[in-house]
């Protein structure tokens, strides 16, 4: 394995544990994004009229606590988190290669003297 001189097996594992903890945190921010996420479309796909009536009746605020409420009722807690596999597993690698790649031109630019 190459090494470059004063590079530590730390320095050289920086990129893999950047990547892990972009990974890991995007993870953790889908799992409260998520919910909202799926409200958002669900509004969207609401008729136009639907969408009047209801914000007329309940203002805005009280169409997204009813929404939720609702898609607790119907489908239970897993409604609001419809999707979550495929999603995370869209942001997982992205997140993992924007960290890791990032750490890894970072630590290999900074020798150089532009």
């Amino acid at each position: 394995r190459f090494q470059m001189s004063g590079e530590s097996k730390a320095d050289q594992s920086s990129a893999a544990v950047s990547a892990l903890s972009g990974i890991t945190g995007a993870s953790i921010a889908k799992l409260f994004v998520h919910p909202i996420d799926t409200l958002k479309a669900k509004i969207q796909i609401k008729s136009k009229t639907d969408l009047a009536s209801k914000l007329q009746k309940h203002g805005s605020q009280s169409l997204l606590v009813n929404l939720t409420k609702e898609t607790i009722k119907v489908e239970g807690l897993g409604g609001l988190y419809r999707g979550f596999a495929v999603s995370l597993y869209g942001s997982m690698p992205a997140a993992g290669l924007y960290f890791g790649s990032y750490e890894l031109f970072k630590r290999n630019t900074l020798e150089y003297k532009f």
